[in-house]
């Protein structure tokens, strides 16, 4: 009994350890993230050549961009166009980036092992994402009622990299083919690699990953280092 209580006290320390582990990374990228997956003002690629596009209110500015003079003071663009019925026009300018990124899996997917069925897992989870980041920016111009011309922005971007961080699993005799006779919440360190699509302001992707559990009944658990597959979802969405 007293192994029992002793294990559920250092399960609740556990928990909050991780929740406290994520809120700090989660404040700490915040900053750093706000603009992620924003058409702001900043250099882009059109047309495979390099531009420098500025914002005032609904209008957009596009300059060249040299290796000699990096910002052309001649615009090469002026969006929106003053309005000519019939004539619309669509624009896609790029960015690559670096992506640091705070990430979670609700959803584990873990394939039969050791006689034991497949499982979809949603423990508590989290960690830090570190990869390469490309975002597509569709700029189009409709009309309004008015004849005026207006401007309509739709984002596309993926980012692929890896992952590690802290989560929870549950420990008992089935998991452990009888190796314990009690129950509490592991902590598992959890690594791996992550695929993410953005679209607008949703970020959602597919990761693959192992979990290691940090304590002594790693030996008996059945999915130590064991690979799972899981949905990623990014916890800073702008």
């Amino acid at each position: 009994m007293n192994n029992q209580l002793l294990c559920n006290d250092n399960a609740i320390g556990l928990k909050r350890s991780i929740c406290l582990f994520l809120s700090c990374l989660l404040l700490a990228s915040c900053g750093a993230l706000k603009e992620t997956g924003q058409f702001a003002e900043g250099y882009y690629y059109y047309r495979n050549a390099k531009v420098y596009i500025t914002k005032n209110g609904d209008s957009v500015t596009v300059y060249g961009a040299h290796p000699n003079h990096p910002i052309d003071t001649v615009a090469l663009l002026q969006l929106p166009a003053p309005a000519i019925k019939g004539q619309l026009s669509r624009y896609v300018f790029s960015q690559s980036s670096f992506d640091l990124d705070v990430v979670t899996t609700p959803l584990k997917y873990r394939p039969p092992v050791a006689g034991f069925p497949r499982q979809l897992n949603s423990q508590i989870n989290g960690g830090v994402y570190i990869g390469k980041r490309r975002d597509n920016f569709t700029v189009r111009e409709t009309h309004t009622p008015l004849l005026r011309n207006q401007l309509s922005v739709n984002h596309f971007g993926f980012s692929y990299g890896a992952f590690i961080g802290l989560g929870a699993t549950a420990m008992n005799s089935w998991v452990t083919n009888n190796g314990i006779n009690i129950e509490y919440d592991g902590v598992v360190l959890t690594k791996g690699l992550s695929f993410i699509i953005g679209l607008n302001k949703v970020n959602i992707g597919l990761a693959i990953g192992t979990d290691h559990l940090l304590d002594p009944n790693r030996k008996v658990w059945i999915y130590e280092e064991k690979p799972w597959i899981g949905l990623a979802v990014g916890l800073n969405l702008n």
